[in-house]
Protein backbone atom coordinates (compact mmCIF):
# COMPACT_ATOMS: atom_id res chain seq x y z
CA UNK A 1 0.00 0.00 0.00
CA UNK A 2 0.83 3.76 -0.16
CA UNK A 3 2.30 3.86 3.34
CA UNK A 4 4.87 1.09 2.48
CA UNK A 5 5.95 2.57 -0.73
CA UNK A 6 6.71 5.79 1.70
CA UNK A 7 8.64 3.69 3.94
CA UNK A 8 11.46 3.51 0.99
CA UNK A 9 11.22 7.10 -0.04
CA UNK A 10 13.76 9.37 1.15
CA UNK A 11 11.13 11.99 2.15
CA UNK A 12 9.13 8.91 3.52
CA UNK A 13 8.83 10.60 7.05
CA UNK A 14 7.00 13.89 5.25
CA UNK A 15 5.00 11.77 2.99
CA UNK A 16 3.80 9.82 5.91
CA UNK A 17 2.81 13.48 7.70
CA UNK A 18 0.86 14.68 4.77
CA UNK A 19 -1.20 11.44 4.27
CA UNK A 20 -1.95 12.12 8.17
CA UNK A 21 -2.93 15.89 6.93
CA UNK A 22 -5.46 14.45 4.73
CA UNK A 23 -7.80 11.60 6.44
CA UNK A 24 -10.82 12.89 8.52
CA UNK A 25 -10.44 13.33 12.07
CA UNK A 26 -11.84 10.24 14.25
CA UNK A 27 -14.50 10.60 16.05
CA UNK A 28 -16.59 8.46 19.18
CA UNK A 29 -20.56 7.47 18.19
CA UNK A 30 -22.43 4.82 18.66
CA UNK A 31 -22.94 4.09 15.24
CA UNK A 32 -20.57 1.12 14.50
CA UNK A 33 -19.53 2.34 10.73
CA UNK A 34 -16.37 0.23 10.37
CA UNK A 35 -12.97 1.50 9.75
CA UNK A 36 -12.26 3.00 6.47
CA UNK A 37 -8.43 2.74 6.27
CA UNK A 38 -8.38 -1.10 8.25
CA UNK A 39 -11.13 -2.46 5.78
CA UNK A 40 -13.28 -3.12 8.29
CA UNK A 41 -16.94 -3.55 8.47
CA UNK A 42 -17.00 -3.02 12.33
CA UNK A 43 -14.48 -1.76 14.72
CA UNK A 44 -13.92 -0.38 17.98
CA UNK A 45 -10.89 1.25 19.54
CA UNK A 46 -10.13 1.21 22.91
CA UNK A 47 -6.72 0.33 25.59
CA UNK A 48 -5.87 -1.42 27.97
CA UNK A 49 -4.75 -0.03 30.78
CA UNK A 50 -7.68 2.53 30.33
CA UNK A 51 -5.91 5.76 29.46
CA UNK A 52 -9.54 7.79 28.86
CA UNK A 53 -12.86 7.87 29.69
CA UNK A 54 -14.10 6.04 26.02
CA UNK A 55 -11.96 3.44 27.18
CA UNK A 56 -13.35 2.84 30.29
CA UNK A 57 -16.87 2.85 28.55
CA UNK A 58 -16.04 -0.15 26.13
CA UNK A 59 -14.43 -1.79 29.02
CA UNK A 60 -17.76 -1.36 31.22
CA UNK A 61 -19.69 -2.81 28.02
CA UNK A 62 -17.32 -6.08 27.39
CA UNK A 63 -17.72 -6.74 30.95
CA UNK A 64 -20.90 -6.79 31.25
CA UNK A 65 -21.20 -8.84 28.11
CA UNK A 66 -19.12 -11.35 29.68
CA UNK A 67 -21.08 -11.53 32.39
CA UNK A 68 -24.18 -12.50 29.92
CA UNK A 69 -25.84 -9.26 30.61
CA UNK A 70 -25.82 -5.23 29.13
CA UNK A 71 -24.38 -2.43 30.31
CA UNK A 72 -26.90 0.25 29.78
CA UNK A 73 -25.49 4.40 30.00
CA UNK A 74 -27.27 6.50 31.55
CA UNK A 75 -26.15 10.68 32.03
CA UNK A 76 -26.65 12.44 34.92
CA UNK A 77 -27.13 16.46 35.20
CA UNK A 78 -23.43 16.98 35.17
CA UNK A 79 -20.76 17.01 32.49
CA UNK A 80 -19.47 13.29 33.35
CA UNK A 81 -21.23 9.81 31.89
CA UNK A 82 -22.08 7.44 34.29
CA UNK A 83 -23.74 3.51 33.96
CA UNK A 84 -25.77 0.86 35.79
CA UNK A 85 -25.01 -2.92 34.98
CA UNK A 86 -28.09 -4.51 34.49
CA UNK A 87 -28.47 -8.81 34.62
CA UNK A 88 -30.85 -10.05 32.32
CA UNK A 89 -33.76 -12.02 34.27
CA UNK A 90 -32.41 -16.23 34.94
CA UNK A 91 -29.19 -15.49 32.77
CA UNK A 92 -26.33 -17.88 33.92
CA UNK A 93 -23.12 -17.15 34.88
CA UNK A 94 -20.86 -16.85 31.94
CA UNK A 95 -17.95 -19.53 31.15
CA UNK A 96 -15.17 -17.96 29.53
CA UNK A 97 -15.75 -15.93 26.49
CA UNK A 98 -19.73 -15.89 25.40
CA UNK A 99 -20.32 -16.85 21.62
CA UNK A 100 -20.51 -13.73 19.06
CA UNK A 101 -24.15 -13.54 18.25
CA UNK A 102 -24.66 -13.80 13.78
CA UNK A 103 -26.49 -10.52 14.06
CA UNK A 104 -25.09 -8.46 17.08
CA UNK A 105 -26.29 -5.08 15.71
CA UNK A 106 -30.39 -6.63 15.11
CA UNK A 107 -30.68 -7.78 18.86
CA UNK A 108 -29.45 -4.72 20.13
CA UNK A 109 -32.58 -2.41 21.04
CA UNK A 110 -32.06 0.66 22.94
CA UNK A 111 -34.80 3.04 23.98
CA UNK A 112 -34.60 6.69 21.84
CA UNK A 113 -33.28 8.15 25.25
CA UNK A 114 -30.08 5.56 25.83
CA UNK A 115 -29.14 6.30 22.01
CA UNK A 116 -29.22 9.95 23.13
CA UNK A 117 -27.40 8.82 25.91
CA UNK A 118 -24.74 7.62 23.84
CA UNK A 119 -24.70 10.07 20.70
CA UNK A 120 -24.39 12.82 23.80
CA UNK A 121 -21.37 10.43 25.08
CA UNK A 122 -19.44 10.50 21.75
CA UNK A 123 -19.85 14.19 21.22
CA UNK A 124 -18.72 15.25 24.76
CA UNK A 125 -15.40 12.45 24.21
CA UNK A 126 -14.64 13.61 21.27
CA UNK A 127 -14.26 17.46 22.20
CA UNK A 128 -12.02 16.49 25.10
CA UNK A 129 -9.66 14.52 22.97
CA UNK A 130 -9.46 17.03 20.52
CA UNK A 131 -9.20 19.91 23.15
CA UNK A 132 -5.95 17.22 24.93
CA UNK A 133 -4.58 17.20 21.80
CA UNK A 134 -4.74 20.99 21.69
CA UNK A 135 -3.34 21.27 25.15
CA UNK A 136 -0.08 18.38 23.88
CA UNK A 137 0.77 20.22 20.89
CA UNK A 138 0.53 23.29 22.92
CA UNK A 139 3.06 22.32 25.20
CA UNK A 140 4.89 20.79 22.77
CA UNK A 141 5.78 23.56 20.38
CA UNK A 142 6.60 25.62 23.85
CA UNK A 143 9.34 22.74 24.39
CA UNK A 144 10.70 22.94 21.40
CA UNK A 145 11.13 26.52 21.47
CA UNK A 146 12.34 26.52 24.49
CA UNK A 147 15.20 24.16 23.20
CA UNK A 148 15.30 26.59 19.82
CA UNK A 149 16.04 29.51 22.03
CA UNK A 150 19.57 28.95 22.59
CA UNK A 151 20.19 27.94 19.01
CA UNK A 152 19.91 31.51 17.79
CA UNK A 153 22.07 31.96 14.41
CA UNK A 154 22.53 27.62 14.60
CA UNK A 155 22.53 26.26 10.76
CA UNK A 156 20.57 22.87 10.04
CA UNK A 157 19.54 20.87 6.79
CA UNK A 158 15.91 19.82 6.49
CA UNK A 159 13.05 19.17 4.16
CA UNK A 160 9.78 21.23 3.34
CA UNK A 161 6.78 20.05 4.90
CA UNK A 162 4.38 22.05 3.67
CA UNK A 163 4.11 25.10 1.22
CA UNK A 164 1.72 28.28 1.64
CA UNK A 165 0.72 31.67 0.00
CA UNK A 166 3.14 33.00 3.14
CA UNK A 167 6.31 31.19 3.02
CA UNK A 168 7.58 27.55 3.67
CA UNK A 169 7.39 25.34 6.19
CA UNK A 170 10.59 23.14 7.14
CA UNK A 171 11.18 20.10 8.94
CA UNK A 172 14.97 19.69 10.54
CA UNK A 173 16.74 17.10 10.33
CA UNK A 174 16.98 14.86 13.46
CA UNK A 175 15.49 17.29 15.89
CA UNK A 176 11.63 16.81 14.61
CA UNK A 177 11.47 21.07 15.30
CA UNK A 178 9.31 22.75 12.27
CA UNK A 179 9.73 26.25 11.60
CA UNK A 180 8.55 28.67 9.04
CA UNK A 181 10.82 30.50 6.26
CA UNK A 182 8.45 34.17 5.25
CA UNK A 183 8.05 34.40 2.09
CA UNK A 184 10.27 37.88 2.17
CA UNK A 185 13.65 35.27 3.20
CA UNK A 186 13.17 33.17 -0.21
CA UNK A 187 14.93 36.11 -2.27
CA UNK A 188 14.98 39.61 -3.58
CA UNK A 189 12.01 38.72 -6.65
CA UNK A 190 7.87 37.57 -6.66
CA UNK A 191 7.16 33.80 -5.73
CA UNK A 192 3.59 32.45 -6.45
CA UNK A 193 2.10 29.88 -5.00
CA UNK A 194 0.80 26.93 -6.78
CA UNK A 195 -1.56 25.37 -4.74
CA UNK A 196 -2.24 22.31 -6.79
CA UNK A 197 1.39 21.09 -7.04
CA UNK A 198 2.28 22.42 -3.14
CA UNK A 199 5.00 24.77 -4.19
CA UNK A 200 6.65 28.20 -4.34
CA UNK A 201 8.03 29.67 -8.07
CA UNK A 202 9.88 32.47 -8.56
CA UNK A 203 8.69 34.10 -11.69
CA UNK A 204 12.02 35.57 -12.82
CA UNK A 205 14.69 32.68 -11.87
CA UNK A 206 11.68 29.69 -12.15
CA UNK A 207 13.06 28.43 -8.91
CA UNK A 208 10.67 26.16 -7.02
CA UNK A 209 9.99 25.01 -2.97
CA UNK A 210 7.57 22.39 -3.50
CA UNK A 211 7.32 19.59 -0.16
CA UNK A 212 10.09 17.65 0.44
CA UNK A 213 12.42 20.05 -1.22
CA UNK A 214 16.17 19.70 0.93
CA UNK A 215 17.09 23.02 1.96
CA UNK A 216 19.67 24.46 4.65
CA UNK A 217 18.44 27.10 7.11
CA UNK A 218 19.28 29.12 9.85
CA UNK A 219 17.25 29.89 13.08
CA UNK A 220 16.31 33.18 12.91
CA UNK A 221 13.79 34.00 15.32
CA UNK A 222 11.80 32.18 18.18
CA UNK A 223 8.95 33.20 19.95
CA UNK A 224 7.88 31.66 22.74
CA UNK A 225 4.83 33.79 23.40
CA UNK A 226 3.16 32.62 20.09
CA UNK A 227 5.25 29.09 19.72
CA UNK A 228 6.66 30.15 16.20
CA UNK A 229 10.03 29.41 15.12
CA UNK A 230 11.28 31.52 12.44
CA UNK A 231 14.19 30.24 9.86
CA UNK A 232 16.16 31.90 7.18
CA UNK A 233 17.34 30.50 3.71
CA UNK A 234 21.45 30.14 3.87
Amino acid sequence: NALQEFSHHAEGHILNILALRSMAQAKYSPKNIGHFGLGFSHYAHFTSPIRRYPDLLVHRVIKSLLKCGRYELVLPPVQSSVGNFKKRPGAAPAKGLPKPPVKASSRVKMSTQEAAAWETAGIHCSANERRADEASRDVEAWLKCMFMRERLGDEYGGTVSAATSFGLFVLLDGLFVEGLIHITELGGEYFKFDEARQELRGERSGVRYGVGARVRVQVSRVDLDSRKIDFRIV
